[in-house]
């Protein structure tokens, strides 16, 4: 089996509960990784011939490298071990399901020798009298015209952009509607806290094909009830302290208008419940899954509270573009760098005004033949294009939210008699900080550098270097005052 180094996450010794019956772990090198580890204990399992105890390690394996496609490939080897091996009266669909769309993910993270195992394992059902339905298969049907379009304008040889319009949005108003987006979880991924491959296959297909997806039951209604209040208290209290800071001429809390004095986003505070749902197990692994990283970090962690008569917003996207390249005519389609996950705090509906998409609008214009930068909506006016399909999310308590940072959307209108807050959170990859919706902290000295040099202004050159002189000048004049910052 192909190894992949990955360096980071669980220390090997932590895989032991990945073992069954409490066998300890064998002796690895110190440089072996988590992942590294993983694949070579299960790799013995089923040389040992115990496919049941392979399957048990490369599936917690999975949980915590979602994005590892070895991990992936192996799971998917033992489970088709496994089924081989089973008399015929105990073959079971389930695991030849899950090997499936194991083989699946693997494939989407680079794996490509895992296309010609799912050939394989075709040909192995062909044998057998009936061809089992597996969860995944109803996804891939209706994601099929979407994916065939970009596929085809992928293996284009001539340059420039290759997809359709017209053909792609027909099959993205066929493919994305509110209810072949919305995927639920099944009791037992919820109570073992880990997703089956068959599912993340599901909310990964969707993601890539339509820019957004909805989970359905992530959180049970006592954690929404617990972060509701909490929000509800906060917000209060931010409201009051800076109603306070303003009578004596300080700054208020830190508030972020989103199109309307009744829209306003407000940063959570770092603790529960609030964390708690940020960092849910279902959440990180399709977050890591779809960004293909362990290494993801939230960038926004806010709140979003619309009151009683909060205007529609115009269409946008929260960020351009990862590279300028992508303006030019290419049928190239960059995978997500950055997902953003929005999490009700009451049901929401038609008349509180649910977040509204653009499916299938975090492809490019550009990767679109004859499409210029309005194909999907118009910037400067904030509509969208007439025949651009649209869908809006009735999400219930319980739910999230996940969609592409480049996916055109807006917030709907509040004609309800009550506030709409919302979780907003977004996740990215390490490397990358939005500087666009969050601009650092910048002193005197940068306001007062204004000359461009080539036709790049100053501030914009030396804005990051000047938000590090910033904090750290910051932290020498509270040493001067005897603060330890260590304590902060």
């Amino acid at each position: 089996s192909s190894v992949v180094y990955v360096g980071i996450g669980r220390s090997a010794a932590a895989v032991a509960d990945a073992t069954p019956n409490g066998n300890s772990v064998p002796q690895f090198p110190p440089s072996s990784s988590p992942c590294e580890v993983y694949i070579l204990l299960g790799t013995e399992a089923l040389q040992n011939g115990n496919a049941s105890s392979a399957i048990a390690i490369f599936r917690r394996g999975t949980r915590y490298h979602p994005h590892e496609a070895s991990l992936w490939k192996n799971y998917a080897a033992a489970l088709a071990t496994q089924w081989q091996l089973q008399p015929l009266a105990e073959k079971t669909d389930a695991n030849y399901c899950e090997a499936s769309a194991s083989a699946g993910l693997a494939l989407r993270l680079g794996h490509m020798d895992s296309e010609k195992f799912l050939q394989a394992l075709d040909s192995l059902m062909s044998r057998r009298s009936a061809t089992p339905s597996c969860p995944h298969d109803n996804v891939v049907d209706f994601l099929k015209p979407v994916n065939d379009i970009r596929r085809e304008a992928s293996s284009a040889r001539e340059p420039g952009a290759s997809i359709d319009g017209e053909r792609y949005i027909e099959a993205i108003r066929d493919a994305c509607s509110a209810d072949n987006i919305s995927i639920g979880l099944t009791e037992e991924e919820l109570q073992s806290e880990q997703l089956y491959a068959t599912t993340i296959h599901n909310i990964v297909s969707v993601f890539d094909a339509c820019g957004v997806v909805a989970l359905t039951n992530v959180y049970s209604s006592s954690q929404i009830d617990e972060a509701a209040l909490a929000q509800t208290e906060h917000f209060y209290e931010q409201s009051a302290r800076s109603e306070q800071m303003s009578a004596i001429g300080g700054r208020g809390v830190e508030v972020k208008r989103r199109g309307s004095v009744l829209r306003q986003e407000i940063t959570c505070p770092l603790a529960k419940p609030f964390t708690q749902l940020t960092s849910s197990s279902m959440v990180l692994q399709t977050a890591r899954q779809i960004l293909q990283s362990t290494n993801v970090e939230l960038d926004t962690f806010s709140y979003i509270q619309s009151e009683p008569g909060s205007s529609l917003q115009s269409w946008h996207v929260d960020m351009g573009p990862l590279v300028d390249n992508d303006r030019a005519e290419s049928s190239i389609i960059l995978p997500a760098y950055g997902l953003v996950m929005v999490v009700p705090f009451i049901d929401l509906d038609s008349s509180n005004g649910p977040t509204e998409f653009i499916p299938g609008s975090h492809v490019p214009p550009t990767a679109i033949k004859g499409g210029d930068e309005s194909f999907w909506h118009d910037a400067k006016t904030g509509k969208a294009n007439s025949k651009a399909p649209t869908v809006a999310l009735n999400l219930q308590i319980g739910s999230a939210l996940l969609f592409d940072i480049r996916t055109t959307h807006r917030g709907g209108a509040n004609e309800s008699p009550t506030s709409r807050p919302i979780l907003y959170a977004s996740y990215f990859k390490e490397w990358f900080t939005d500087r666009v919706n969050f601009a650092g902290r910048q002193s005197r000295w940068w306001n007062e550098l204004g000359e461009e040099r080539d036709g790049l202004a100053k501030e914009k050159l030396y804005s990051r270097i000047d938000s590090r002189q910033y904090t750290k000048m910051l932290e020498d004049m509270l040493r001067e005052r005897g603060v330890d910052i260590k304590e902060l």
